[in-house]
């Protein structure tokens, strides 16, 4: 049956073979997940780094957006002033 404790230390590791729940998880390092699945808002606290691909499906900021390129499929619209600096001219392809 169901064992209820109170302050349980641990200097090893534990290995579960079952569910492991908790309200909040605590770690006092740096925690390594095999996946993660997040259902709902996620907050990083710090700079988010991607090693692989990474698709969007929209993109908002509520400042600036810089870019080093960037590749338009399909339609593009400007809803302000285009700002070019010239220094490599401007193509169009008929």
């Amino acid at each position: 049956g169901a064992t209820t404790t109170n302050g349980i230390g641990n200097t090893g590791n534990i290995t579960n073979s079952g569910d492991v729940n908790t309200a909040t998880l605590q770690t006092s390092g740096a925690a390594t997940l095999n996946s993660a699945g997040i259902t709902n808002n996620a907050t990083v606290g710090g700079t988010l780094g991607v090693t692989g691909n990474t698709s969007l499906s929209t993109v908002s900021t509520s400042g600036a957006a810089t870019l080093s390129s960037a590749g338009v499929t399909n339609n593009l619209t400007v809803g302000g002033v285009t700002q070019l600096d010239g220094t490599n001219g401007l193509q169009f392809d008929a």
